[in-house]
């Protein structure tokens, strides 16, 4: 007998509530096993069938751990069918590390993906996409194609894709046995291409001709935490003539003084003091203990208003009409249904904060929009920062550096720049506390200033060069990883050389054919070669080419930074251009040879051991600009340098700037011999430090 396993990852308010009536329809089927991926709060787990039904915490379990979960799962269960639940945009973002890993246990034939939009910006997105001229079009989706073609052949259950894409996210159904469920079409009718790929949509409204059951109807709401009051409040709305809606911007209100703040003025103002019922969308964490006014019904963040709808079908006319719940009020059979706009009628949500004096008084924000590197150099000065500084640190970075910067212990919380507005209260009382630091300048290229020099400035800590290693800590799991990784390619025989051979910035960007030289002279002389890098990068533009050469081992994609800390202490040698591993491996005690273009290699190398460029060499290579990095934001150089508006910042972006009429000539100044001379030179002077002399940071 054929056994399915159902997968939830649960989303937003609207995806969330299409999941769980899902759910329900194949709860009490002891022959289906579901997976339920969710935020610790949202569920109530009393109403889950225990027997064949397991919650994860998204809080608690990466997605990392989530596959290889799913896996055992599989194998242990005798899973032959898979059903994923989940929003398109997960998929690249993080979710298709799952995918991945479940096509490597079951074929793509019994995996179906049910995919769902997260919120109304996706139906508006598939607007645009579709105003796009056919050739850009066809181009795109060629493109789109190719990569996922790409991720789908990596051998790794841990590999990801490259950055958020739009038009990946509508072309899921070339890959995998895909349903849509869209919130609305959003194409419009006379693009005839996107029509038939879209063929079968499944709406995710309520739909009056299928009637949820009443049962069903009240299992969701106590699945999704609401009480009985909630619930039998939402099915008295269906005498009501007026509803006005209402989401609070922010966790971190203080919704009871707010809620009772509204209520006096809704009782003094015309204009509304005649509305039946108002509903307050709140993503307070004390929402289930404040007790409202008769008019005011207050809603976790987590219910949609088409659960609304659900209790009172009275509503689903004007919610068909007025799907987007936003600002405009549209009437329909007398119901009202709108998002009051902070100035007609709400008390200023601002006014409410909770008390930046007592609750969030001891808390530091530091904010860092940019690259690995750069990120792993500043959690590097945290040390100093706390032997002077008491409070909680708060880093912001990009989500895609969220397990690295949990693993520093000088950070206490991670807020990921994709959610930064629901942040935005507690930053703006973090800088009026003189408690927020932006930790980014560009005259930090200075090619005789450490970037961590730097950023040590401007925390207003002293630099102590004994205190700038990079602590990041790994677990027995990773570590088993690798361990299995050398055994399996017989690594642990010869000396082994990691080489990142990635195309991204054309300005620190050494060609394949250099890299191609470079890996021949060390196979040739007895070096094991193992190539390493990711497509999952902040930008879309930086890509690991391919390599079809058996004496080579690509790790290309398998390991997580994190495990590529452990892989390069067993191993001898990174080799790489001014990069995000040589950052991190700043956390290992691994030889470091690197080359350094637009800006200098003292400035970049990492210190450990209380020493720049410990067990390392930097070659810098540049042209008669020098080291031009500190040029592409300063007005005195762009003033002097003869060159136009256009070489300079924003018109050209950092990761393209190069006066020398962008020709990128120190990047072709060093070619193979040169840096294996160099690199030879450096394995037999001193400051080489062989694998079995190595003493780790402490």
């Amino acid at each position: 007998m054929s056994k399915l396993l159902k997968i939830y990852h649960l989303g937003s308010a609207w995806s969330c509530l299409k999941m769980l009536l899902d759910y329900l329809s194949t709860r009490e089927d002891d022959q289906i096993i579901h997976i339920i991926f969710s935020s610790a709060h949202k569920l109530n787990e009393q109403f889950i069938n225990k027997k064949n039904t397991v919650i994860f915490s998204k809080n608690e379990h990466s997605c990392h751990v989530l596959s290889d979960v799913i896996c055992d799962f599989i194998a242990n269960k005798k899973i032959n069918h898979v059903n994923v639940h989940t929003e398109h945009r997960e998929l690249d973002i993080g979710f298709g590390i799952v995918i991945n890993g479940i096509i490597n246990k079951v074929s793509l034939e019994n995996l179906q993906c049910h995919l769902y939009d997260h919120d109304w910006s996706d139906v508006e997105n598939r607007a645009k996409i579709s105003s796009v001229n056919t050739v850009s079009l066809h181009y795109a989706i060629d493109s789109e194609i190719k990569r996922v073609e790409c991720w789908l052949k990596t051998p790794s259950i841990l590999s990801s894709l490259p950055s958020s894409s739009l038009m990946r996210n509508l072309l899921w159904h070339r890959v995998f046995n895909v349903k849509w469920h869209f919130l609305a079409y959003g194409f419009s009718s006379d693009n005839a291409l996107l029509s038939e790929i879209y063929e079968g949509w499944m709406p995710m409204l309520v739909s009056p001709t299928k009637k949820v059951s009443l049962k069903n109807t009240l299992l969701v709401g106590k699945l999704l935490n609401l009480s009985d009051k909630n619930i039998n409040d939402l099915c008295k709305l269906k005498n009501k003539k007026e509803l006005i809606w209402y989401a609070t911007g922010t966790q971190f209100l203080d919704v009871k003084s707010w809620i009772h703040n509204l209520a006096d003025k809704i009782e003094k103002n015309p204009e509304i003091s005649s509305v039946d019922n108002v509903i307050v969308s709140s993503k307070s964490e004390s929402v289930f203990e404040i007790i409202t006014s008769n008019k005011i019904i207050i809603l976790p963040s987590w219910i949609s208003p088409d659960y609304v709808a659900l209790c009172c079908p009275d509503l689903l006319p004007a919610i068909e009409k007025n799907n987007k719940w936003l600002d405009n009020a549209e009437n329909s059979n007398g119901i009202t249904l709108c998002r009051m706009s902070q100035g007609q009628f709400l008390p200023t949500e601002n006014d409410f904060l909770i008390d930046s004096e007592s609750v969030h008084q001891d808390e530091w924000v530091f904010y860092m929009n940019a690259s690995m590197g750069d990120v792993l150099y500043c959690l590097a000065t945290l040390k100093s920062w706390k032997n002077i500084y008491k409070g909680k640190v708060i880093f912001v970075a990009h989500s895609l550096y969220r397990e690295i910067i949990s693993r520093c212990s000088e950070v206490d919380v991670f807020w990921p720049l994709d959610d930064i507005e629901e942040y935005q209260p507690l930053i703006k009382l973090a800088k009026k506390n003189g408690k927020y630091k932006y930790l980014m300048k560009f005259d930090w290229a200075d090619p005789d200033l450490h970037f961590q020099k730097g950023i040590t400035e401007l925390l207003n800590v002293d630099f102590i060069p004994d205190e700038q290693f990079l602590r990041l800590t790994t677990t027995q799991e990773e570590r088993k990883k690798v361990d299995d990784f050398l055994k399996e390619n017989k690594l642990n025989e010869q000396r082994t050389v990691l080489l990142h051979t990635s195309i991204g910035s054309p300005n620190k960007t050494w060609s394949q054919e250099n890299w191609s030289a470079l890996a021949d002279k060390f196979s040739q002389n007895g070096w094991r070669v193992i190539l390493i890098g990711s497509n999952n990068n902040k930008h879309a533009h930086k890509i690991m080419p391919s390599w079809n050469d058996p004496r080579f081992v690509s790790a290309i994609d398998y390991f997580t930074p994190i495990e590529m800390i452990t892989l390069m202490n067993a191993c001898d040698l990174l080799v790489a251009t001014d990069s995000g591993p040589i950052a991190l491996a700043g956390a290992s005690t691994i030889a470091i040879c690197g080359i350094y273009s637009i800006v200098s290699a003292r400035s970049r190398l990492p210190f450990r051991h209380g020493k720049l460029g410990w067990n390392a060499m930097g070659i810098d290579t540049n042209c008669h600009f020098g080291h031009c990095a500190r040029g592409w934001d300063n007005k005195q150089f762009q003033a002097t340098s003869g060159l136009d508006e256009t070489h300079f910042r924003p018109i050209t972006t950092f990761d393209y700037w190069c006066p020398n009429n962008k020709s990128y000539s120190c990047m072709k100044n060093i070619d193979a011999d040169s840096f294996w001379k160099g690199i030879t030179s450096f394995l037999e002077s001193d400051s080489y430090i062989p694998k079995g002399m190595r003493v780790e940071n402490i």
